[in-house]
């Protein structure tokens, strides 16, 4: 989950200085709307929210570790902003050796031509660019669970 601190300390040269409207609209703060989950996709019991406040997941925060203590080689992607989250959780998941798929359909972003050319980049040199279909059956056939 992409969040801030209330006071945007945490905010760095992105909210500081190349789009300081981020925290002048109080975008993903703590306690906002833009902050939380949506509903449909809730944390369930068992599930673990990893907090970020840069574009990687890796950056700053626990999922390394936390990936590693599990055994986790494999990681499958999706979110927003295609060409700046995703790409650089993508690119730094890469380097760090990972087996990287990211799902076409479970991305996205506003501006289409960012977001095809992310994808083409993430495909050349940092990941498996799939299609939802395919890799809802592959993982089917994995766990021997209809629908994940």
């Amino acid at each position: 989950r992409y969040v801030y601190r209330a006071d945007y300390a945490d905010g760095g040269f992105l909210v500081n200085e190349l789009i300081p409207a981020l925290k002048e609209a109080g975008c993903v703060a703590e306690g906002s709307w833009d902050a939380e989950i949506v509903p449909a996709l809730a944390p369930q019991p068992g599930d673990y929210v990893i907090d970020k406040n840069r574009f990687s997941a890796f950056y700053g925060t626990r999922l390394e570790p936390f990936l590693r203590s599990l055994g986790v080689r494999t990681l499958i992607v999706g979110g927003v902003t295609t060409n700046m989250c995703v790409e650089t959780t993508v690119r730094d998941a890469s380097q760090r050796d990972y087996r990287v798929y990211v799902v076409r359909q479970a991305t996205g972003e506003v501006d289409p031509a960012r977001h095809a050319g992310a994808l083409t980049t993430m495909g050349f040199g940092f990941a498996y660019v799939v299609d939802l279909d395919p890799m809802l059956e592959a993982l089917r056939q994995l766990t021997g669970v209809a629908a994940v």
